[in-house]
């Protein structure tokens, strides 16, 4: 699979209609919910004038394989003020960030939870997780969405002395 096979995921079945106009999608976090793999967003807005990334109002997870949606969870929408932090990148250094980002998710998506990491794995994923920083400017909604994956990330470096930056 490729990452826009993924991505149109979002848009088919069961989700075709949730995301409109005005609404955005995080990034995916290869996410675990009752031992099942999955690729987990979530939806917030982005006000037009501001630019603002408002807090995110739902969470969706896809399961990994078929793309059946596993779970989607409404939340009250925040306030005044409620706003997650957009990445600050020159939009030509953005774009190579995501081109990088989208072949390695893909990879460590496959291999998320395994017990061991190989040398090169664990390369992609201390890549993939400074992607994360890179991209989502604020990580806070993404570590609150996956924990698991966050906590197998650590486990996996702090094997081989190293441990995410936050």
């Amino acid at each position: 699979m490729y990452y826009e096979e993924l991505i149109e995921r979002l848009f088919q079945g069961e989700m075709e209609g949730v995301i409109r106009e005005g609404t955005a999608f995080s990034f995916p976090v290869a996410g675990k919910i009752e031992n099942i793999k999955c690729d987990k967003f979530f939806l917030y807005t982005i006000e037009r004038k501001t630019r603002k990334h408002n807090e995110p109002f739902a969470r969706l997870a896809l399961e990994a394989e078929e793309g059946q949606l596993l779970l989607f969870q409404e939340k009250e929408r925040g306030g005044e003020g409620d706003e997650i932090l957009a990445p600050e990148l020159p939009f030509e250094q953005y774009g190579i960030v995501l081109k990088a980002f989208r072949k390695d998710y893909m990879r460590i998506r496959k291999i998320a939870y395994c017990e061991d990491c190989t040398d090169d794995e664990l390369l992609i994923l201390l890549r993939l997780l400074e992607e994360y920083r890179y991209l989502a400017g604020d990580k806070r909604p993404y570590y609150e969405m996956a924990p698991e994956f966050f906590e197998w990330a650590n486990r996996q470096l702090e094997k081989v002395g190293k441990k995410e930056r936050q």
